[in-house]
C-alpha cells in the first residue's frame, strides 16, 4: 500500500479521549487529509467531522503517533497514522 494516496491524501485514525470521547460519542474515527498538514488544519477537520466536540476547541490537545503537536506545527502523515484528541485533564 502507498503511504501516500493519488490525491495526496492519507487516511489517518482519530482517537477519542476522555470528555472528548463522551461528546463525539465514539472512540474512533477516521480521516482523509493531506500528507503534510498543519495542527489546526488537523483540528479543523476533526471539528467539522465531530461538532459535539466545539464546546472544547479551545483546550484540545492533539497527538500524532503519541508525540504532542503544536496547532502551528506542519506535520508529515502516512496512512494509518494515529492522531490522539486529548481534552484537558482533571484530577483530584
Amino acid at each position: 500500500m502507498d503511504e501516500i494516496g493519488i490525491s495526496g491524501k492519507v487516511e489517518v485514525t482519530i482517537l477519542l479521549f476522555a470528555k472528548a470521547k463522551e461528546l463525539a460519542n465514539t472512540g474512533q474515527g477516521s480521516l482523509n487529509l493531506p500528507s503534510q498538514a498543519k495542527g489546526r488544519l488537523i483540528l479543523e477537520e476533526i471539528l467539522c467531522t465531530w461538532p459535539s466536540l466545539q464546546p472544547l476547541s479551545s483546550c484540545l490537545m492533539l497527538a500524532l503517533n503519541e508525540t504532542y503537536i503544536d496547532l502551528e506545527e506542519t506535520v508529515n502523515l502516512k496512512n494509518a497514522d494515529e492522531i490522539a484528541v486529548i481534552p484537558p485533564l482533571s484530577g483530584g
